[in-house]
């Protein structure tokens, strides 16, 4: 019996490393311009162009859901959409440089 419960915590201990480890490796991941593209889409945006990778996230033009074309970053890992505005602009400007 003994035996037995040492067998069941290391089997629990290698189930929860396997877990973690395919956390890990899905966290690390970042997105592609595709995935992008369809999350923005499913976002309401239309007519997504331009879906470049720059460093940590990706740059895309779209139009909005009133009809006004908007730039927009996008998390590579996460997938989280902020419109760009001045400041980020300026940003990656000096990114470049």
């Amino acid at each position: 019996m003994k035996d037995y419960m040492k067998l069941k915590d290391y089997l629990k201990v290698i189930v929860a490393s396997a877990a973690f480890s395919a956390i890990g490796i899905a966290a690390g991941a970042d997105l592609t311009a595709a995935q992008v593209k369809s999350r923005l889409e499913a976002a309401g945006y239309t007519k997504v162009e331009n879906v470049k990778k720059e460093g940590d996230h990706f740059d895309a033009m779209a139009t909005a859901k009133d009809g006004k074309r908007v730039a927009l970053d996008v998390d590579a890992q996460t997938g989280a959409i902020t419109p760009e505005t001045k400041e980020t602009k300026k940003q990656e400007k000096n990114e470049h440089q």
